[in-house]
C-alpha cells in the first residue's frame, strides 16, 4: 500500500499537490519537512485509480474520492441497410416504391 503527503488542495478541496510514498512514515517525515510551507499537509491511504476526482476536508485532514462514472458500451454501428429500415420503420423516411415500408437491400 502506497501513502500520500497531501500539501495543497484549491478553495473547492479539490487535490492540487501531493507526493506519493512507499510508507507512510516516508509519508509523514515529508508532511513534516514542508509544514512551514504547507501548514495543514497531510498523510492519507493512497486510493488508487479509477477516480474521477479527488477531494480534500482540511477541517478533518480526510481524502475522499468521487469514482469516474460508468461509461455504457457503444452500440455496433448499423449497416445503411439495417439503418434506413429503422427510419422506415419508425416513419421517419417513407418509400414511394413499397407501400408496407419494407426496404430490400441493395447490392
Amino acid at each position: 500500500m502506497k501513502f500520500l503527503a497531501i500539501v495543497k488542495w484549491d478553495a473547492n478541496g479539490r487535490l492540487d499537490k501531493y507526493q506519493v510514498f512507499e510508507t507512510e512514515v516516508e509519508a509523514q517525515s515529508h508532511v513534516l519537512r514542508v509544514a512551514g510551507r504547507f501548514p495543514g499537509a497531510f498523510v492519507a491511504e493512497h486510493p488508487g485509480g479509477g477516480y474521477e476526482d479527488w477531494l480534500i476536508d482540511p477541517l478533518t485532514s480526510t481524502l475522499s474520492v468521487v469514482p469516474r462514472p460508468i461509461v455504457p458500451p457503444i452500440p455496433h454501428p448499423l449497416s445503411v441497410e439495417e439503418l434506413y429500415e429503422m427510419l422506415v420503420s419508425k416513419g421517419v423516411v417513407s418509400t414511394p416504391d413499397r407501400p408496407d415500408g419494407v426496404v430490400q437491400a441493395r447490392k
